[in-house]
């Protein structure tokens, strides 16, 4: 980057080396069509972007860069410096920036210090080590050396603090540029051009610009220049601020400023029922205070929640409306849509999906909450929120500011750097939020997803970095999905005025710009109607992330992040699919156990599919919003195509019947209007405008047709991937289904197990009971007789009485209450616990071996290979039986068969016998392959 040092510059012939040049000049903004050297000789000729090359030359560049270029360039590049100049001039001005700049001239001064200090010693380190090193580092060396006896060749520049003087308060339209359209009817033909006008600026058709504190000053808004019937305009305000709209159709229509909705010639527009009433989140509800009759007004829900319903009001024009030039002029100069609706105002409200990187999004939130939230709301948040967390990470960074943060001096100032450029960039937009959004007429600030869908959630921080463009963008510069607001007005029927806002900060080139791709696009196309110009500023909003003919820049590929995580779903899902049949198979196999095996509840656990299932559920509801977005596009393109069908009448839905033949109308026309000028061959003919008003309209009507099957096609693209996500959340819920009854059906076996083995107890408890009964009452009798006491055998020391009443507390304190049990706990099962924890002794118990849940695996797995042994046996010897059974059944056929060939040749074997002789008797084939014995075996197993 160019700086504004004060030493002087060096002649031409002090060039540094051609090393040193290839090694410092920056490549980045080259066109990348010439070697490195060439571009840093003559960066003028081989950039890419001529401010940006002129920014990063070196300093001694500067003057020659600048003879080289032509005026209307260098223009431009002085008009960024002059910004530039003024920007730092404010920041130094501005107690809130003044700490920013203190840090950039420090680290300045720090980093000249370092650079101009002990020169001829550290020329002499370098050329002693370069005698010691290795032909390797020669190089290195040789570009230290070159940059030191640059250095020396140079004066050290000044220090001294730019004096600024008391600088002119910040105004909201500082920095803020409205977008120009001006365009003229093409002879007699129906289409209109293009073309640049000498009151919109010096730059050219579609790129011409007015600054915002024009566009709003009534005596240069170039709103109040009247239009001939052959003259439309499109003015474009780069916010979507109420107090901006008003003031504009204010100086469009006459009224007054200070009740633009009250009067009868802005009324029309800026009435409640087509402008304020529509915006949701102005409602108040009353909040009694404490112990008194005093009622606080509090606004309803958040900042976020402020947005235009969507909507297409059409409504007649004002008392006055805006006059042509010369009142001489008759209606035939009029617009074919003017001669047709009937004079007609349109106010159109939608939302559309647009993107935002998470910093810029997480720093618009932070300033808005700084703007609205009261200071001691912030004072008590801060003491709620403050743990011992907290108090450990700030000191760290404390420690970690006093830590040097990088090596070199130089990495302290380009930090300084990046951050004042970062505030530059975010300061016009920065100043709008922080004047607009309290105001009567108040700032529609930019609205995430979660924002749109939800709009009386307070923070959805949280849900705006769980988007799923945020998680696939994250390893790069993170990202979110953004839902923005066009305002558009189609006044008097020659103007339209829009409004929606940009990104946050200053974005340029930004290819994903919605009126930059508005300008391309009109660059090359040609409008037919004001609507149909109307038509195409929808669809290009519609059309942020389905255009792919525009480069990436930053802009995430939405569809394919989306269709990459639910890939990614169903891919995990597969695999806990296949996880769960086979830890099912396995279980199947291991013998079960009486008290339930342990890896039977790590098997069964859902939070894997359940945290999967979160994420398919969170893809499937973000795409529902994105579908949301479309629909209310839907809505609103279908009401104003409805008017277009039929705007002298009530608005009455139209059969197909009658839209496909309003398109074929529209055909004939165009080609009977094509057919009469072939003919005329240039003569005159009569009442042309009347004659293509019919053909302007219908192919109106047609583009919005057109345009409602692109919004379409928008929507079942996303419906497509929405309900791939929901066939995922099924199968993970079967997959959920099929694990719980899984549990059910390992808890019933466990059951079942648990009764047979207190059945077996069962039984053993009998025989001690039988036992018990038989020797318990003789063990009492022994017991009790054999005690010493004064009534048995005249013992001193106690009487039988006392001793039944000790023994009757003693049993009755031990088995029916609680306190001894607790205080013989504490005495000895919590010392051996404590004991076992400190001493490592439980976890080496855990750990060995030799322990019961490790015992009872082994002895599981033991007897389930077992089990499994005895299953495979068994299968096979009933494969073995089934094979036997099928070979006997086959040789009883072939037998049936040989006794029916046998009949019929008896006859004939009886005659030769009598000639021959007898002959034995033929064996069957059982007989000679040996199955006789087999057979019946087999049908004896059968």
């Amino acid at each position: 980057m160019a700086t504004n040092g004060n030493g002087p510059s060096p002649g031409r012939n002090e060039r540094p080396s051609e090393q040193l040049c290839d090694r410092a000049i920056d490549p980045w903004y080259s066109n990348g069509e010439v070697d490195l050297k060439i571009y840093a000789e003559k960066p003028w000729e081989h950039c890419g972007n001529l401010l940006n090359a002129y920014l990063s030359s070196r300093f001694e560049k500067l003057d020659e860069f600048k003879a080289e270029v032509t005026d209307d360039k260098w223009e431009r590049i002085q008009h960024e410096l002059e910004r530039i100049s003024s920007v730092r001039k404010r920041f130094k001005g501005s107690n809130a920036k003044k700490r920013l700049m203190k840090d950039l001239d420090e680290s300045r001064k720090k980093l000249r210090d370092s650079l101009w200090s002990n020169i001829p010693q550290r020329e002499e380190e370098v050329r002693r080590r370069l005698h010691k090193h290795k032909p390797v580092d020669k190089e290195r060396l040789d570009y230290e050396l070159a940059v030191l006896k640059r250095l020396r060749s140079k004066t050290r520049p000044n220090d001294e603090m730019e004096q600024i003087g008391k600088q002119k308060e910040r105004e909201g339209l500082d920095g803020f540029i409205a977008g120009a359209m001006f365009f003229k009817k093409t002879g007699s033909s129906n289409s209109w051009k293009g073309i640049s006008n000498p009151d919109y600026g010096d730059a050219r058709y579609p790129n011409q610009k007015v600054e915002m504190r024009d566009i709003l000053d009534l005596e240069k808004s170039p709103l109040a220049i009247p239009l001939t019937g052959s003259e439309l305009r499109y003015f474009h305000l780069p916010a979507n601020n109420m107090e901006w709209v008003e003031k504009a159709m204010v100086i469009l229509c006459g009224g007054d400023p200070d009740k633009p909705d009250a009067t009868s010639k802005t009324g029309h527009i800026l009435g409640r029922g087509v402008w304020r009433g529509q915006m949701y989140g102005t409602g108040e509800r009353g909040i009694p205070s404490h112990g008194t009759r005093l009622v606080k007004v509090k606004e309803a829900g958040p900042i976020h929640a402020r947005h235009m319903r969507s909507r297409c009001s059409v409504f007649p024009h004002g008392a006055t409306a805006a006059k042509p030039k010369h009142s001489s002029e008759s209606t035939e100069d009029c617009t074919p849509d003017q001669t047709k609706n009937g004079g007609k105002n349109i106010a159109l409200f939608l939302p559309y999906l647009h993107w935002e990187t998470s910093s810029r999004r997480a720093r618009m939130a932070r300033i808005v909450d700084e703007v609205t939230r009261p200071q001691e709301e912030k004072e008590e948040k801060k003491k709620k929120t403050k743990h011992l967390a907290d108090v450990v990470n700030a000191q760290k960074n404390s420690e970690k500011k006093k830590k040097r943060l990088y090596r070199h001096d130089i990495g302290d100032y380009l930090m300084a750097v990046a951050k004042v450029a970062e505030e530059q960039d975010y300061e016009d937009d920065e100043n709008l939020l922080r004047s607009s959004i309290s105001a009567k007429a108040p700032l529609h600030i930019r609205r995430t997803l979660d924002q749109y869908y939800f709009p009386t959630l307070e923070d959805t921080s949280v849900r705006d970095r769980d988007q799923v463009v945020y998680r696939g963008t994250k390893y790069g510069s993170p990202r979110v999905v953004m839902v923005d607001q066009l305002w558009l007005w189609i006044i008097n029927d020659n103007t339209i005025i829009t409004s929606f806002p940009r990104r946050w900060g200053r974005n340029k080139p930004d290819p994903s710009g919605v009126h930059k791709s508005l300008r391309e696009r009109l660059e090359h196309e040609e409008i037919n109607s004001i609507h149909h110009l109307a038509l195409i500023i929808i669809d290009q909003c519609s059309r942020v992330f389905f255009d792919r003919t525009k480069p990436l820049d930053q802009r995430p590929e939405v569809l394919d992040l989306f269709a990459s995580a639910i890939g990614h779903v169903t891919e995990q899902t597969a695999v806990a699919y296949e996880s769960f049949w086979r830890n099912l198979s396995i279980e199947s196999s291991i013998a079960p156990s009486v008290y339930g095996n342990f890896s039977h509840h790590k098997r069964l656990d859902i939070n894997p599919e359940g945290l999967i299932l979160q994420e398919a559920q969170d893809i499937a509801e973000e795409l529902r919003i994105m579908g949301q977005v479309f629909t209310d596009q839907w809505k609103v393109t279908k009401d104003l195509k409805r008017y277009l069908n039929s705007p002298d009448s009530e608005w009455n839905e139209q059969p197909k019947e009658f839209a496909a033949m309003q398109k074929l109308l529209a055909g004939l026309l165009e080609q009977r209007n094509a057919a009469a000028e072939r003919e005329s061959s240039g003569t005159s003919t009569q009442n042309p405008d009347g004659r293509t008003a019919a053909v302007n309209i219908q192919q109106t009507a047609h583009e919005a047709r057109v345009l409602l099957e692109h919004i379409e096609d928008r929507q079942a693209e996303l419906k497509d991937l929405e309900d791939s996500a929901l066939r995922t959340c099924q199968q993970l819920e079967r997959l959920l289904s099929l694990k719980q009854q899984q549990a059910s059906i390992v808890e019933a076996k466990a059951a079942l197990r648990r009764a047979d083995e207190s059945v077996k107890q069962g039984r053993a408890i009998m025989a001690f009971t039988l036992v018990t009964i038989f020797f318990l009452p003789l063990g009492f009798i022994a017991t009790f007789f054999g005690m010493n006491n004064r009534e048995i055998n005249d013992a001193d020391w106690m009487s039988l009485d006392e001793q039944i009443r000790y023994m009757f507390i003693i049993i009755v304190s031990v088995a029916f209450s609680a306190w001894p049990r607790a205080v013989a706990r504490l005495l000895v099962h919590v010392p051996w616990v404590w004991f076992g924890e400190h001493t490592g002794l439980y976890h080496y118990w855990k750990s060995s071996p030799m322990h019961h849940e490790k015992l009872d695996r082994r002895a599981s797995k033991f007897l389930g290979g077992a089990e499994l042994r005895k299953h495979k046996e068994k299968k096979a010897l009933s494969n073995r039986n089934s094979d036997q059974l099928t070979a006997a059944a086959y040789l009883q056929t072939a037998d049936l068969k040989i006794e029916e060939t046998s009949i019929t040749t008896s006859a004939t074997l009886s005659y030769a016998g009598k000639t021959n002789g007898e002959i034995g008797p033929r064996k069957s084939l059982r007989d000679r392959m040996g199955f006789s014995n087999r057979s019946s075996q087999t049908s004896c197993l059968a």
